[in-house]
């Protein structure tokens, strides 16, 4: 109940292409819940796999010139 809540408000706040975005650390924050929670081991690829995912988003967060140049 308190997730759609949550992600109309970021929507609302952030617009939907940058809410969009962090919808890419759902796979990294339910992994930290699992760990903390059910105690969950990690292994070595969790955390290439966070890592990355958490670069991609801050990437693309940072990124402000195009890709190509304007025509």
């Amino acid at each position: 109940m308190l997730a759609p809540l949550a992600w109309m408000h970021s929507v609302k706040t952030l617009g939907p292409s940058r809410t969009t975005l962090f919808f890419n650390l759902l796979p990294l924050i339910t992994a930290l819940i699992a760990a903390v929670v059910l105690k969950e081991e990690l292994a070595l690829y969790h955390l290439v796999g966070g890592l990355l995912t958490l670069a991609g988003v801050i990437l693309s967060e940072r990124w402000t010139t195009p890709v190509r140049g304007q025509s």
